[in-house]
């Protein structure tokens, strides 16, 4: 097959989200036996073409820095340029990447008259506003709405919880097929590390309202009066950074905020020297962070989100606490931290947990979608 994808953004040295890590990935693997190429905005530093792992890449439209908000009419105008771009390729079938992407990917289809693919990892239909404010919030309401109502001969979801909220918004179940997120696993079992030589508990997020660090640190506060060696380790940054720092600041308890570490090695360190990760987070289209956590071999708890049942496949490799109660988090971990056996089982857990996503299993689940519309 010849295969197109479009994204807002891809990787030329080092991968940086969660939707850039998924399209690099398939590509990669769809590419041993496929034709493909991407086309993708192009980052400061960037080539306007490259080759990357036996894939064409174009970058189209004008230079912008990766960012999820801002850059508003640069960002337009890669779109505009990305369909330009579309109408100069051969290809059997296109799949829309990201958010953005999705209206461009669709009218290069149509063009082109071949099946048209959109990849969702999560809907705000209804809650652009609340999620990204007034502005920002209304331009993305208005964007979704199009783009979704579009005629898409496939909606690919990452999740049965995506899936159902697409339903809800009025697409139907036989549009949709789902197809996970996944991790390299061979990539987290290079990275070597130092134990801690204490108790270590970590959390990785942006640090917004909704992922809920403050909710974490309060528990670890608790945990730290009966274990007094014991430290959390907070890695991102975001719009709650300093109301944490001073939070951290006031409790009374080894917190130690490292922000954002651009490198994902540190981040690895951070999860395989951690002995457990956490997650109160009440807002997720995913979970990747869970299953990275269990590649690291790190056992996890998390709230009892949807996205968070789903992907930890109710709690193999960790525990899922309920997302409204301190305590309930507090007490799943100090039984992990207490009870040896237990630990060892979720740490089992969290092998058998990642090797159900490895990237390559994934990517053949994708061109079984794709051999049906071709």
């Amino acid at each position: 097959m010849k295969i197109l994808f479009v994204t807002e953004y891809f990787p030329h040295e080092k991968i940086t989200g969660g939707v850039e890590a998924r399209t690099y990935h398939m590509s990669k693997h769809l590419a041993e036996k496929h034709d493909v190429k991407i086309i993708c905005s192009r980052q400061p530093g960037q080539p306007e073409k490259s080759t990357e792992n036996n894939c064409e890449v174009y970058r189209v439209g004008p230079e912008h820095p990766y960012s999820s908000e801002g850059s508003f009419f640069s960002r337009l105008r890669f779109a505009k340029a990305a369909v330009d771009k579309g109408e100069e390729l051969e290809f059997d079938i296109v799949d829309g990447k990201s958010f953005l992407s999705y209206l461009p990917a669709y009218l290069i289809g149509q063009e082109a008259g071949v099946p048209k693919v959109a990849t969702y990892h999560e809907t705000w239909i209804g809650e652009w506003v609340q999620n990204k404010g007034l502005l920002t919030g209304i331009g993305g309401e208005i964007w979704e709405r199009f783009s979704l109502g579009r005629d898409w001969d496939k909606i690919i979801s990452v999740s049965e919880f995506t899936k159902e909220r697409l339903v809800e918004k009025g697409k139907s179940p036989d549009e949709i097929e789902v197809v996970p997120n996944g991790v390299d696993l061979a990539r987290f079992e290079e990275v070597e590390y130092e134990e801690a030589g204490k108790p270590t508990i970590c959390t990785v997020s942006r640090l917004t309202e909704k992922k809920r660090i403050d909710f974490v640190m309060q528990a670890f506060e608790k945990v730290s009066e009966e274990f007094l060696d014991a430290q959390l380790k907070v890695v991102g940054k975001g719009p709650e950074s300093e109301k944490l720092e001073k939070l951290a600041e006031e409790l009374n308890a080894e917190i130690e905020l490292l922000g954002y570490l651009p490198e994902k090695e540190d981040v690895i360190k951070v999860l395989k020297s951690s002995d457990l990760f956490v997650s109160a987070s009440v807002l997720e289209g995913f979970g990747m962070s869970i299953l990275e956590a269990a590649a690291s071999g790190t056992p996890y708890i998390v709230s009892d989100i949807e996205p968070h049942v789903e992907v930890s496949k109710g709690g193999m490799g960790g525990l899922v606490f309920d997302r409204y109660s301190l305590e309930g988090l507090v007490d799943s971990i100090l039984k992990l931290l207490s009870d040896e056996e237990l630990y060892e089982r979720k740490r089992d857990g969290c092998s058998k947990l990642s090797e159900e996503y490895e990237w390559n299993v994934l990517a053949q689940r994708l061109e079984e979608v794709y051999k049906t519309l071709v």
